[in-house]
Parts: structure tokens; sequence; C-alpha cells
């Protein structure tokens, strides 16, 4: 089994860093992290690669979102890394191994179990801090929602009492109740009261003289 050892290097901002294997060596790229920053930010980071004259893009990392990536690259040339990222540096890491002088199976599968183990550890770091990010993102976002919606207080409506004659409320003033008519629908009569004036004719009394003497004529003929 070929020996491997550790490889990383730092890329500096704005200075793009070649990179050449050792004789009869290889390398694998595993990781790139961001480094400290000297400046608060949250700014997406392009990482580029240039190989054969060409520049590709690695990926992008993020200071809160994502601030590690894992690769599964073996390079057995020169190789150039670079970023655009002002605010510090950026990490790149792995292991380079021995070039087997032979082709065999043996040599080569470890290699490659070597490389998805690797792979795998990376992903698995990644994916539990991702995770517990949008957790706590998640967490933040419902506090801040149940501090700035206020609940609405239920009021007890109470009754507006009516103001009655006297000008007091709660008091009410009981209506005299009028009284019923007979079942017969008849109103009793009022009981004649007896005159001074009496009809010498049908001894019939009057309360005044005025009446009597419109009686006597209506009845009796009298001038």
């Amino acid at each position: 089994m070929s020996s491997m050892e550790f490889w990383g290097v730092e890329v500096k901002a704005g200075q793009p860093l070649k990179v050449e294997p050792k004789d009869f060596y290889m390398i694998h790229l595993s990781q790139a992290a961001l480094g400290e920053s000297s400046k608060k930010g949250n700014e997406s980071v392009p990482l580029f690669l240039k190989f054969d004259e060409k520049k590709l893009v690695l990926g992008t990392l993020s200071p809160e979102n994502i601030p590690q990536l894992s690769f599964d690259l073996v390079f057995e040339r020169e190789f150039e890394l670079s970023h655009n990222w002002k605010n510090g540096s950026v990490f790149f890491c792995g292991y380079q191994a021995a070039i087997p002088e032979n082709d065999s199976a043996g040599s080569l599968g470890a290699i490659h179990e070597a490389v998805l183990l690797s792979r795998f550890i990376w992903a698995e770091s990644i994916l539990i801090k991702f995770l517990c990010c949008r957790a706590e993102k998640s967490k933040k976002r419902t506090s801040d929602s149940a501090i700035k919606t206020p609940v609405p207080s239920k009021k007890a409506k109470n009754a507006t009492p009516q103001k009655t004659d006297g000008g007091k409320a709660g008091q009410v003033t009981p209506h005299p109740s009028k009284a019923k008519a007979p079942a017969n629908g008849n109103n009793p009569k009022t009981p004649k009261s007896g005159g001074s004036f009496s009809c010498k004719s049908c001894e019939r009394s009057f309360g005044s003289d005025g009446a009597l003497k419109s009686h006597s004529q209506a009845k009796h003929g009298s001038k």
C-alpha cells in the first residue's frame, strides 16, 4: 500500500498559488475552508482552479452559510489555486501519495478507499454544520416573530346603562299601570248628585235655574 502524507496550503487574497506535486507523487485535494476574517460579512467567495491553461470554478464559500467545501480531486501535474476574498485567506488541504510503480488492483483499490473515506468524513461534517445553522436561524426567526407580533387582549364590553327621567343611571322609573276597562265594555256611571232646583210637575231636580227652565219648556211646554 502506498504511503500517504498530509498536504495543505494557504492561498492569500489576490495571490494565486501554483502547486506542483513531487516527483512520482500525486496530490489529492480534499477540502477548502475560509480562514479568519478581518471584517464581518457574508459575501460569496468563489474558488478558482487553473489546470492545463484552463481556469475553472471549484465552488463558492460563504462565511456564515458555507465556511468549507469538500473535494475529490487528484493531480499529478502542476495546478494553480486562487480566490477573490479580500478579508482573509483560504486554506486547501488533502494528502499526497506516491504513485504506484505498477497498476496492481491492490494499490489502486487502497488509494480509492482512502479517497472515499476522506470524502465521506468531510461531507458528513459539512452537512451537520449546515443543518445546525439552519435550525438556529429558524429558531431565531420564530422568537423574533413572537416578540414583534403582539397578542390582542380581549376587552370586556360594559353595557351602557340607560338614563331614566331622574337622570340617574341604573335606576328604573316605574310607570303607572293603566286601569283595566270592565269586561262588559261599559264605563261605570257617575251617580247624579241632588240639585237645588226641582220641577214641580215631575219632581225632577236640576243644578241650575237655566237647566230647570229648559226642562220645563221641553217637557211641559211652559214658557
